[in-house]
């Protein structure tokens, strides 16, 4: 954890250089990307989501990628947007802070040969806390179910097992 100048805490992962992301590196398809940075992000202790991604306009095909930590952007727009427009309050639950502006992200542009892609950003630094290892299975690009529990389940509901005995 560092200290900026502008009193904001940076929180930068502890992982092995082998399994950081950097700038040159090569990957052979998007989704090997976001699986790499995916998985960079459990063991760092963040979710990662695709993010923007521009095409080329005479191929109409990706050209650049983004993928970044979970929090990054604002909600408060969308927030405070739902306010009714008289004094009397909105009957919604009251939700957390998700989205605080984090800066992490990783970049990929497509190479000129169009066979693969390459990394051209990379910012590791976050603005908040990052979650525990044994908390991380819990983050939305880790939770995963199982082709075991899957065929399981769906072998149940072909004998009309409602969910709750499946589960």
């Amino acid at each position: 954890m560092e200290e900026n100048s502008g009193d904001e805490l940076s929180y930068i992962p502890q992982v092995g250089d082998n399994q950081k992301p950097e700038i040159g590196m090569k990957f052979e398809s998007l989704e090997e990307t976001f699986s790499f940075y995916n998985q960079y992000a459990r063991e760092s202790g963040f979710s990662a989501i695709m993010s923007n991604s521009k095409k080329s306009k005479k191929t109409k095909e990706v050209i650049w990628k983004k993928f970044v930590c979970f929090k990054e952007g604002h909600t408060d727009a969308i927030r405070w947007s739902k306010q009714s427009k008289s004094d009397e309050p909105v009957n919604e639950r009251a939700r957390g802070e998700i989205r605080i502006g984090c800066k992490s992200k990783i970049s990929v542009v497509k190479e000129q040969t169009g066979l693969g892609w390459v990394v051209s950003t990379f910012i590791e630094s976050h603005n908040h806390p990052l979650s525990t290892p044994s908390k991380v299975h819990l983050l939305r690009s880790h939770r995963t179910v199982s082709a075991a529990k899957k065929a399981l389940s769906c072998n149940m509901g072909l004998y009309n097992l409602n969910m709750m005995l499946i589960y």
